[in-house]
């Protein structure tokens, strides 16, 4: 387990319940890893946790991963100064990354991949869940931003194209193609049209 409980105190307190920790601003948590706490029938009443009460109260739907290196990279890239770091988006929502990156720098190696899932049934701004290593979950709550303030934080991560959409394409304006219109023969261009 690469975040041990001495990495693990120097972010986050312990909560009162055990077994899981929170950030003193309340912005994130982490909960150990367990299947059954996102997604067994009795959740609710098995997990009663701060931490992972949240997450057992609550329906996720998985938006896809990506490879701890390149989540780094984008968060570096999108840094104005080494001393700050910048708000992006996953799936819409805007995250604040020093958050995000404080999980993230744990698992750097060239084979981890960390896992997405997004909360159902919330507003557009939903808090998300990371894993990684079937060690930790890690909740975070989106940072929220006035109404008629602008948001231009850059993409961290965009779930891909659901295969199993069933809402057909959108029609374009252009008809499309008639193969097997007669073609009739114009004597004046002398070609057929």
């Amino acid at each position: 387990m690469r975040l041990s409980k001495e990495k693990i105190l120097k972010l986050w307190n312990e909560t009162q319940d055990g077994g899981c920790f929170i950030d003193p601003a309340h912005t994130n948590g982490l909960a150990p890893y367990n299947m059954d706490n996102m997604f067994a029938d009795d959740r609710a009443k098995r997990f009663t946790g701060l931490v992972d009460g949240l997450i057992a109260k609550h329906n996720w739907i998985p938006l896809g991963e990506e490879s701890s290196k390149t989540l780094t990279r984008k968060i570096r890239d999108a840094k104005d100064s080494p001393r700050t770091y910048a708000n992006m988006k996953i799936d819409g929502t805007s995250y604040n990354t020093q958050i995000l990156f404080d999980y993230i720098k744990h698992y750097q190696r060239e084979s981890d991949v960390i896992q997405f899932f997004k909360m159902t049934n919330v507003n557009k701004e939903s808090p998300i869940v990371l894993t990684t290593n079937e060690e930790w979950y890690y909740i975070v709550a989106p940072r929220v931003t006035p109404e008629e303030q602008e948001n231009t934080d850059a993409v961290l991560f965009n779930p891909p194209a659901d295969i199993w959409d069933d809402t057909p394409p959108p029609m374009s304006d252009t008809p499309p193609p008639m193969d097997d219109a007669p073609m009739t023969f114009n004597p004046i261009t002398g070609e057929f049209e």
